[in-house]
């Protein structure tokens, strides 16, 4: 079947070779698509040949169509009208100066009939039909307002710069090296299951990201600015860094490494994930809004450091180290913690600090928040609690072989379970009291 048959309207510009070693789109204005099918050459199609160059595995496209609009004027010449639109006023213009009468307005004549022009064929369109077994790369520069589809990629590089406000939809990708991608526009934007070498994606628009699942060999990186929402399924790679910022909301699937794990929260974004495994695992939130996280496992040191007046929830910690900085005003739970080395800093603002079931070795908390300590169980070899401020301090249940408490506040310090081997000072207008449960 021709391809005419198949796409009304498209004319064939070019072919490439299907043992290029890459392919490089750079697009003005055009909707673009590019599939896979049987075929020897990469075959390129469009609907105004004369707007593209295709040649040594580049398609450029070199003009865009022009967008006739309907101006509606009122040019007068010596009190004489000269028309109520752009191609009537020329049309005047032409008569008059010629000497031949105009036209009436009133004139029940029909004009002429004239070929439609080629702006009113619509869009540019591209239309690129790949070998199914090509393994070369892939480079594109996509900017204007049509959309791009891509069912598939295989092969080495897929580099994509998108600047389009059309929707950009890219299939499963597959490759060994890299996968970049940049996106500054307001389009939706929803990507398959994205496998690479190392993975980097920036997004900076206002509209919707999907993600099916990552899995990078290498690192993977992503960035999200702008008011849309980003959604994703797991997320595989041996070292990962995640900057997440703008207003929109943030939504991560598991993330599941070997390396260190960084993720970065600013502006007024809510932030979404599930379980979070590497091995150093650094958590930096600086917003107003939430941040949601399943259990963190951490095979070196886990780090949560807490700014601004969202609340913070997760729902365990499972590391060697933990060193948790909480500010603002915002809630913090940091659900149950199995680590042997804990150092919890808890200051500034009225936020309420919440623990599950703490086992530890050595345990340690900076208290000088006007918000509560709340822990329901904490069994550890040595405690050493330093309390300020007005926020009281309950632990509601456990042991500790040896430590100290200090209370140099108004608040009130409990301690309910096997505490009777440690020291006790009270230097504040609160009270410091230790119920011996055995």
């Amino acid at each position: 079947m021709s391809l005419m048959n198949r796409e009304p309207g498209l004319t064939a510009i070019g072919q490439i070779p299907g043992t290029a070693e890459s392919l490089t789109f750079t697009v003005l204005d055009a909707c673009v698509e590019v599939r896979h099918e049987e075929r020897a050459d990469v075959a390129v199609f469009a609907n105004r040949p004369e707007h593209w160059l295709v040649a040594d595995g580049i398609i450029r496209q070199t003009a865009v169509r022009l967008v006739a609009s309907d101006v509606r004027i009122v040019i007068k010449v010596n009190s004489f009208d000269l028309g109520k639109s752009v191609g009537e006023f020329f049309v005047r213009l032409v008569r008059r100066l010629s000497g031949k009468p105009a036209v009436s307005e009133e004139s029940t004549t029909p004009p002429p009939s004239v070929p439609e022009p080629r702006q009113q064929l619509g869009p540019d369109r591209l239309l690129v039909l790949v070998p199914a077994n090509y393994t070369g790369s892939l480079k594109s520069s996509v900017s204007g307002s049509g959309e791009m589809s891509l069912d598939s990629w295989r092969g080495s590089d897929f580099v994509l710069d998108y600047n389009s406000d059309g929707d950009l939809d890219v299939g499963p990708v597959s490759i060994e090296g890299r996968f970049k991608l940049d996106q500054s526009s307001d389009a939706d934007v929803t990507l398959g299951d994205i496998n690479a070498g190392d993975i980097a994606a920036s997004f900076s628009g206002d509209y919707g990201v999907t993600i099916s699942a990552i899995n990078a060999a290498g690192h993977f990186e992503l960035s999200r600015y702008g008011d849309g929402s980003l959604t994703t399924g797991d997320i595989r790679a041996g070292s990962s860094k995640y900057d997440l910022n703008g207003d929109g909301t943030t939504e991560l699937g598991n993330i599941i490494g070997e390396g260190d794990i960084k993720i970065v929260q600013r502006d007024d974004t809510t932030v979404e994930m599930k379980d979070i495994s590497g091995g150093t695992v650094d958590i930096d939130l600086s917003g107003d809004y939430g941040f949601t996280a399943g259990v963190i496992t951490a095979g070196v040191t886990a780090r949560v450091e807490r700014y601004g007046d969202g609340e913070l929830t997760i729902k365990g910690i499972t590391a060697p180290r933990l060193k948790a900085n909480l500010y603002g005003d915002g809630s913090h739970d940091l659900g149950d913690l199995q680590v042997p080395d804990i150092t919890i800093s808890h200051d500034n603002g009225d936020n309420d600090l919440r623990l599950g079931v703490v086992q530890s070795q050595y345990f340690t908390l900076e208290h000088s928040s006007d918000g509560s300590v709340t822990v329901g169980r904490l069994d550890t070899t040595s405690i050493n609690l330093n309390c300020y401020g007005c926020g009281d301090v309950d632990v509601r249940s456990g042991s500790a072989q040896s430590g100290r408490v200090y209370n140099g506040g108004d608040l009130n310090l409990c301690l309910t379970g096997r505490f009777g081997f440690i020291s006790q000072k009270n230097d504040g207008d609160g009270s410091v009291e230790v119920k011996i449960i055995e």
